[in-house]
């Protein structure tokens, strides 16, 4: 939705990233060709960010450019500041509150002049015309398919927001949380254990689709509803009749808890084949083939990866998190995204760090979205990987312990002592992916040190050629020299365990 900003800010956008993926320092010649825009634009774009954008300063010097941010900045205040000077998206936000402005009205709202707004609803309506939507106006209000439009706004406020903000002007936050929490108390009652990582970020995300729903539901604006069932709409039928309407509800506008509004409220959940626990998903596995062959796909990927590289694996959550996560998808603003593309960034970051691992995952799952007949767009994809690695309890600690750590075994033939203070030394100095230890048996032989599990042997005295490890004799004391020696077998020993990492996952 990059379409529905300035260009200026777009560029600016785009040269923020690039400088941030880069990390490093780049020419104007260079940045010039990635973004496609002319050197004195980029200038200008530098100028701008140095002078107007707080948090974020540019370097320069002979070898080019290069971007750093203070650390209690992030790239997503940049995000919000666009967003929310941004006309088009100032007039969304003021017709999803009050819908009967007409255009003058809303030109004073915004502080902007009558033809500017209509300008920006032409531009808005002209990218809305493939969504089927427009904005009408005198009065100003969107309309369309409700569904893209519900959607739309919940990831809209989500990224201008964050779970410490508010930005439901018409709705009282205390009052939406203690009608939100007695629902959702009750329904845990009956689901069991099905909300067993319930956090304040996915509150937050309940609280984003339930209160976009409820405004669009009290403006008169209906999702179709389609003839889908599933075990949590069981539940949520149960939930009418134990549930009393309270003043609790009635201070956000509910007067009677209905089938209709928890419908219009929760209709995300209701979708046909969903599954919410393991019980549920074999449910369902066990009356559609197709999705049966998709999960046993998933799964024996998953299994033959966790097997291969040795680490731990919970594969019924990763099936439930993964086929869940495509089903709710389309209405789940996390999915979603206007200018910050969060999946995007954290398959760049997995594709950077462990690019056989991300080529492994993106063809799994490009394929199982196909066997599962849904859509392999890329940002989906990305999701889908984001969710599975998150999920993944303890995936990047145990490849980083098993596969890019180090063992170093220290050896004094002076006395114990000494080889844990030169261990103390070594890991004062050398304290990434490295382990230090001191051997202190009684009886030490070839054999032993042939038979050792360590990857790197450090010795105060030399060491027989029979011995088929990495070594390094250190003196008595280790100088900076001998620092830096370890330190650069270290690095190369590293990088090996990298490829070899790498290699294995050519299964």
């Amino acid at each position: 939705m990059r379409e529905l900003i300035k260009s200026t800010d777009k560029r600016r956008l785009e040269l923020i990233e690039l400088l941030i993926n880069v990390n490093d320092w780049i020419t104007l010649k260079d940045i010039s060709k990635h973004i496609n825009s002319s050197i004195r634009n980029i200038q200008n774009d530098l100028s701008y960010i140095n002078s107007s954008v707080e948090g974020i300063h540019i370097k320069t010097n002979q070898t080019g450019i290069r971007i750093s941010i203070d650390d209690d900045y992030n790239i997503q205040d940049y995000y919000r500041i666009v967003l929310k000077q941004a006309l088009t998206f100032q007039i969304l936000e003021a017709i999803f509150f009050y819908e009967n402005f007409s255009v003058s009205e809303l030109a004073v709202k915004l502080n902007v002049s009558t033809p500017s707004i209509y300008r920006a609803i032409d531009h808005l309506n002209q990218y809305f015309d493939s969504y089927g939507c427009r904005i009408e106006s005198n009065p100003c209000r969107l309309i369309g398919d409700e569904r893209y439009i519900r959607i739309l706004y919940r990831t809209y406020f989500k990224e201008i927001g964050s779970p410490v903000d508010w930005p439901f002007k018409t709705l009282d936050e205390k009052d939406v949380d203690d009608a939100l929490k007695l629902l959702l108390n009750v329904i845990e009652q009956l689901a069991g254990n099905y909300f067993s990582n319930f956090d304040f970020a996915y509150f937050w995300t309940i609280k984003l689709i339930i209160c976009v729903n409820l405004i669009r539901y009290q403006n008169g604006h209906m999702v179709k509803k389609y003839k889908e069932h599933n075990h949590f709409v069981t539940l949520l039928s149960q939930v009418l009749y134990l549930v009393p309407t309270s003043n609790i509800f009635k201070s956000i506008g509910i007067q009677n808890i209905t089938p209709k509004l928890m419908y219009q409220l929760l209709y995300p959940y209701y979708k046909k084949n969903f599954a919410f626990s393991w019980e549920d998903l074999v449910k369902v596995r066990s009356h559609e083939e197709y999705i049966d062959q998709a999960l046993t796909y998933l799964e024996e990927f998953l299994q033959s990866l966790a097997t291969t590289i040795d680490i731990g694996i919970d594969i019924q959550k990763l099936l439930v998190m993964s086929y869940g996560t495509i089903y709710l998808e389309d209405d789940d603003p996390n999915a979603h995204y206007i200018l910050n593309n969060t999946n995007n960034s954290f398959a760049l970051m997995l594709k950077s760090n462990y690019p056989s691992l991300y080529k492994k995952f993106y063809q799994t799952i490009k394929h199982f979205r196909e066997l599962l007949k849904v859509s392999t767009d890329d940002n989906k994809i990305h999701f889908i990987i984001y969710t599975l690695m998150t999920h993944w309890n303890n995936i990047f600690i145990d490849i980083h312990t098993k596969h890019q750590q180090l063992s170093v075994l220290i050896l004094s033939d002076a006395h114990f002592s000494h080889a844990k203070a030169i261990q103390e030394v070594l890991a004062a100095k050398i304290n990434f992916n490295v382990i230090f230890e001191t051997y202190n048996q009684r009886e030490l032989s070839i054999d032993t040190l042939q038979n050792i599990k360590h990857d790197i042997i450090v010795s105060t005295f030399t060491i027989p050629d029979e011995v088929d490890k990495p070594t390094i004799i250190i003196d008595q004391y280790p100088n900076n020299l001998d620092i830096l020696r370890v330190l650069r077998l270290v690095e190369q020993m590293i990088d090996k365990k990298v490829l070899e990492f790498q290699e294995k996952l050519n299964f």
